[in-house]
């Protein structure tokens, strides 16, 4: 008889490429797995009956036994099934808290960022008096205002890295 080869990584590999946790993915891939061995050993017992001539010379009863173990294993694989759907509902509620945490952390963030923005334009404020009051040189302006629009540049980037995480975040579990 052919033998038929099952690549249980590549099918496990391609689950969780899909987005299935890899505990499911190891689950199903078992699961058609051990389906694929019964079939084959039911194939197997059939050509080994034909070859023997028996094939005519089966009994009722032997093709009752055969019906029934198939019963009882597409029973227990429809189960196995069920189990995985559980399973995976549990993974995307678990997915759906865990982004509610993250989208929470990111408006913390954001609102932190926003509050040093605030300090950072009150600072401004505070030279721009400082300046106009003559107390310093255009050379000691100039350095300072160097000194706040790098440190706005920082806050920006920063603003925009957390935002490109969040989008890349999104994606990833979307």
């Amino acid at each position: 008889m052919e033998q038929v080869s099952f690549d249980t990584h590549a099918a496990a590999r391609r689950l969780v490429q899909a987005g299935a946790s890899s505990r499911l993915a190891q689950a199903v891939v078992e699961t058609v797995a051990e389906a694929t061995r019964i079939n084959t050993r039911i194939l197997e017992d059939l050509a080994y009956l034909k070859h023997q001539g028996e094939t005519n010379t089966a009994s009722k009863a032997d093709l009752e036994s055969v019906k029934s173990e198939s019963k009882a294993d597409l029973a227990g694989v429809k189960a196995d099934l069920a189990g995985m759907k559980t399973d995976l509902a549990g993974v995307k509620g678990e997915l759906k808290t865990d982004l509610a945490g993250v989208k929470g952390e990111l408006k913390a963030d954001l609102a932190g960022v926003r509050g040093d923005l605030k300090v950072v334009q009150s600072d401004l404020a505070s030279f721009k008096s400082y300046v106009e009051s003559d107390m310093i040189t255009k050379k000691d302006l100039y350095r300072a205002l160097w000194v706040q629009s790098m440190g706005m540049a920082g806050l920006i980037v920063a603003l925009m890295g957390i935002m490109l995480w969040f989008v890349r975040f999104t994606l990833i579990t979307a």
